[in-house]
């Protein structure tokens, strides 16, 4: 039986997080110390692709924890003191989404991991 367009698309979500998934390990396997604007620039163009797909394939913690990181490499001026645990938290979420698939806004769990993610950036923002 042939699968209907819905399961098609949810098919190709996931075989497309795979590869996301594989960029970001191997963007973290090559962290630069300290780190260069280009590395940081590959990090937001992945989180900024997960912020634009996750809500649309029923999974806008993705999109939350991707627009978390793409607002703060942008609040964030050049190479200036990366919170190198802040970039890594959003990393992590994006996995633990994936990987639990976490669908929909993740109940409590969801809750928990945004407020995380936004004290996190507030708190490295708020950082001279």
């Amino acid at each position: 039986m042939a699968d209907s367009p819905e399961q098609d698309l949810e098919k190709q979500f996931f075989a497309w997080m795979d590869g996301v998934q594989q960029e970001l390990s191997d963007l973290q396997a090559q962290q630069p110390a300290p780190l260069t604007s280009d590395w940081v620039d590959q990090l937001y163009d992945i989180a900024h692709n997960i912020k634009g797909i996750g809500g649309s394939f029923g999974y806008p913690l993705l999109s939350t924890a991707g627009a978390s990181l793409c607002g703060y490499i942008k609040g964030k001026p050049g190479d200036i003191d990366w919170d190198i645990p802040t970039l890594n938290a959003h990393i992590k979420v994006f996995q633990v989404v994936y990987e639990q698939r976490i669908s929909g806004d993740g109940g409590e769990q969801g809750v928990r991991l945004s407020d995380k993610l936004k004290s996190r950036v507030d708190a490295a923002l708020a950082r001279p």
